[in-house]
């Protein structure tokens, strides 16, 4: 046996399987809210809508470009792509919710925030478990 031969990675699981089509799904969302935004921006201007077609071009481009560095990130298994991972999600829900509380113009807005509470908090509890952040602080520690 050759000593110059790399050792084949492990496959990755069907859980982070699963979350990098989420990543992907997500990221592609934003472009399109980014490009239709700037498509439409005649319309939307014309037709009043708040906060306008600039803020929608703009988190539309933000969720895009988080979207395609956490998917590559935990993709290339680059170093630090649990915690990477882990960052982009809590970065989502934190948009998510300065989105849905500043901007949300609705007085229903708090309809159904339990719900909402609820998928936020499952949501962040699948990205720890199938990414495991804390097997990287193990690393650190040399364990």
């Amino acid at each position: 046996m050759k000593r110059d031969q790399s050792i084949p990675r492990a496959r990755r699981p069907l859980s982070v399987m699963i979350l990098l089509f989420i990543y992907l799904w997500v990221s592609l969302s934003g472009w399109i809210r980014m490009l239709y935004s700037i498509l439409s921006w005649y319309w939307l201007d014309y037709a009043g809508v708040e906060p306008g077609p600039l803020y929608l071009a703009v988190t539309g481009g933000l969720w895009g470009l988080m979207g395609l560095a956490a998917l590559v990130w935990v993709w290339r298994r680059s170093p630090g792509y649990r915690l990477a991972g882990l960052a982009g999600a809590l970065i989502y829900a934190a948009m998510y919710w300065i989105d849905r509380l500043l901007f949300a113009g609705s007085e229903n807005v708090l309809h159904n925030t339990t719900f909402a509470a609820a998928a936020t908090i499952l949501g962040l509890g699948y990205v720890l478990a199938a990414l495991e952040p804390w097997q990287e602080f193990k690393l650190f520690r040399g364990r």
